[in-house]
């Protein structure tokens, strides 16, 4: 059973679609599951129906659910859905399938539809619950690097904040491309992790994020 809206009165139904959304902006108590329009879902040829696993939030989504993000900061005309939280997901596929994928909004739910070309197979050695974590910051650090930066093998290139999702997206990324990575950190633990975790990274590929000096230092 799932909580509802219908006429500004709140009701149960059960169903197998719905989307978790604030109907008070500020106000993270008013979260309530939303009866989906997906329920009368007909499947068209570049849309995929995925079943929700996980679905991570992440800062926008707080900063929306508690009216700190005003509604046209978002593109498009997601500021006149009913749900505009969640962007990304994990689950599975009617087929069974293991995927990941990205959604405009309404990724906090029980179902997404999907366009084919922003979902991804799960390795077999992913947890579903890790692999939610990814088509954001990989998404976002492969635009800016590639399609926008126009990165190429061999080149030196200096992610800010490397410890978030994103900088650590960023520099696998440059570093499956053979570049040579620079990184600002706030601690020396954070540098540590760095360390293990990518093997090219030593003491001078690592710059303090807490003032300018990165700009001589490079």
């Amino acid at each position: 059973m799932v909580n509802y809206l219908r006429n500004a009165d709140h009701g149960k139904v059960e169903t197998k679609h719905a989307n978790l959304n604030v109907l008070t902006r500020g106000d993270l108590s008013s979260l309530v599951w939303v009866d989906s329009p997906l329920k009368y879902f007909k499947q068209p040829a570049d849309t995929i129906l995925c079943q929700v696993y996980y679905a991570p939030l992440n800062f926008r989504d707080i900063m929306l659910a508690s009216g700190k993000l005003p509604l046209d900061a978002l593109p498009g005309d997601l500021a006149l859905q009913d749900c505009i939280l969640r962007l990304e997901f994990s689950g599975r596929l009617e087929n069974g399938q293991r995927v990941m994928g990205l959604v405009p909004a309404k990724g906090l739910a029980t179902t997404v539809a999907a366009d084919p070309n922003f979902i991804w197979e799960v390795p077999d050695d992913w947890s579903l619950e890790e692999a939610s974590t990814v088509p954001v910051a990989y998404s976002t650090a492969y635009y800016a690097l590639i399609m926008r930066g126009n990165l190429r093998k061999g080149e030196r290139v200096l992610i800010h904040s490397g410890s978030g999702g994103v900088g650590q997206a960023a520099i696998a990324i440059a570093l499956s491309l053979g570049c040579e990575v620079f990184t600002t950190v706030g601690s020396s633990e954070k540098r540590e992790f760095f360390k293990k975790r990518f093997n090219e990274l030593h003491d001078r590929n690592f710059c303090n994020s807490r003032d300018t000096s990165f700009e001589q230092y490079i």
